[in-house]
């Protein structure tokens, strides 16, 4: 509708401005979302590289430790090396890992006194150690952020 005097109605340019905000706003709203979406896929794709990282790491020092001194079910204790060749374990060439069991806890590493964070958000931690004639089979479940992984491994003496 255009007035007598080629121009646009008061009337006219808000129904305009409506319909631009409206469809503004929902291009907003979709490039929030689609934002969203791609740092929460970022963040899971960080959080399975960790996870896929600790496994490798766990695994390999399972299938190498010389010995698994403890478990407790929240945590175990490997005897990685033996430095000075006697055969007994000290202080200095244990590797720990336990989880502090709370809710939305943490699972620590500790070796050589220092304690490292591995994971936070843990909700479950789980070691399975048994022991048959000349091997040790090590089973880890632990649950992240509502996610599953178990991860098994075997250490053989021979």
């Amino acid at each position: 509708m255009i007035s007598k005097d080629h121009g646009f109605t008061l009337i006219e340019i808000l129904v305009v401005i409506a319909i631009f905000s409206i469809v503004a706003l929902m291009l907003f709203q979709l490039f929030n979302s689609a934002v969203r979406v791609v740092t929460r896929v970022k963040q899971v794709l960080i959080e399975l590289d960790k996870v896929e990282l600790f496994e490798y790491k766990i695994r390999d020092e399972i299938r190498n430790c010389l010995d698994i001194l403890y478990n407790d079910g929240r945590g175990i204790t490997l005897w990685v090396l033996d430095k000075n060749k006697d055969k007994i374990p000290n202080y200095d060439e244990l590797r720990a890992y336990y989880w502090d069991g709370d809710e939305q806890g943490v699972l620590y590493k500790i070796e050589n006194g220092i304690k490292e964070t591995v994971f936070e958000n843990v909700n479950y931690v789980e070691w399975k150690v048994d022991t048959y004639d000349r091997a040790t089979l090590v089973e880890l479940k632990i649950k992240l952020r509502d996610k599953h992984y178990w991860i098994l491994e075997t250490n053989y003496k021979f």
